[in-house]
């Protein structure tokens, strides 16, 4: 609840049960005051409300992908007012294990619907950035969800134009750094691999019968049977699968199984997919899950460790390290040393 005694005096605010609301009312007053205009003050709640869930997110999945050593946000609120003519800070400060190297960056996180496949700023907002990163001597990255998938390249990317510096989402992607930098990859499982589930038939009802499971199972693509299959799970809930039903004398087979044309999927997405298993919510509330330090939705050594022992176990069709067209200069340095 708030506490605002006075107008004018020191305000006192605590979140309830770490409500998002009490959150973006307390930060949205933090920055302009108690005494700022009603309707200012909910245009800046509604612009926080779009905002800053995307920079949480997007850290929490930095945290999880596993190269991220250190990432925390930085605070807006500059003085003296003069100095945003000539620089604007970025979102979010990030260090990354780059083979074996700290590499730090500043990032600048941006969403857009599907319906928007094309990023745009404007030339002063792009510039005054760069100049802040510039300053600092530390590369300016742009984290962009474009509807639920994320890129990250390099702002100077943008192409220039007198109104408008832009990007579309195929280059975007072409030039990403969420492999290269951050950890992510792509992975699919083989078609024809499954989970399948041995029921007796107890007793018949009016819609069907009861069932007890007797048996459960994996199979992978050529047939080999586990009963346990390290690190397939979590990678097998984030893809679709076929149910199929077969009779068996008294059981039924009961099988999820992967289908011929399965399509890949992100580390990143999968992450956040697991994430609502995990907790029975379809809106994750990413606030809380950055501030609690919750460890990630998946078996100890992370995703990239659960697709290594589904690769070894045969259930792996593939995982793609996705490469940027090119090197950014600020990473080029490491790369030559590490060949050398």
């Amino acid at each position: 609840m708030f506490d605002t005694g006075v107008l004018g005096a020191p305000v006192n605010l605590k979140m309830k049960d770490n409500d998002p609301l009490y959150w973006l009312i307390s930060e949205a007053i933090q920055q302009l005051g108690l005494d700022a205009d009603p309707k200012k003050l909910a245009d800046r709640i509604r612009r926080l409300q779009v905002g800053l869930p995307a920079e949480d997110e997007f850290s929490v999945l930095l945290t999880w992908l596993g190269r991220c050593r250190l990432v925390h946000k930085l605070d807006q609120l500059q003085s003296p007012k003069s100095s945003r003519n000539t620089w604007a800070v970025p979102d979010l400060l990030a260090v990354f294990d780059y083979l074996g190297h700290d590499v730090a960056v500043l990032i600048e996180v941006k969403t857009t619907p599907f319906s928007n496949n094309r990023l745009s700023w404007r030339p002063a907002y792009r510039d005054a950035m760069i100049r802040y990163a510039d300053l600092l001597g530390l590369p300016l990255l742009v984290a962009w969800r474009f509807g639920n998938i994320w890129t990250l390249f390099d702002a100077r990317l943008l192409t220039p134009s007198p109104s408008r510096h832009k990007i579309d989402f195929t280059e975007a992607i072409r030039h990403t750094l969420m492999a290269e930098l951050a950890g992510d990859f792509s992975f699919s499982l083989r078609p024809g691999c499954g989970m399948h589930l041995r029921i007796r038939k107890l007793r018949e009802t009016a819609t069907g019968f009861h069932g007890r499971i007797d048996e459960a199972y994996w199979l992978n693509a050529d047939g080999k049977r586990f009963t346990k299959a390290p690190g397939v799970f979590p990678l097998f809930l984030c893809l679709d699968q076929e149910s199929i039903v077969t009779e068996e004398d008294d059981h039924v087979i009961q099988s999820f199984v992967v289908p011929d044309a399965q399509a890949a999927e992100f580390a990143h997405r999968a992450l956040a997919a697991l994430l609502r298993f995990s907790t029975r919510k379809d809106d994750i509330h990413w606030r809380r899950t950055l501030e609690s330090h919750m460890p990630s939705p998946v078996a100890d050594g992370g995703l990239r460790h659960a697709a290594d022992d589904a690769l070894r176990c045969g259930f792996l069709r593939y995982g793609l390290l996705i490469q940027p067209a090119t090197i950014p200069d600020f990473l080029l340095g490491y790369k030559r040393a590490a060949r050398n």
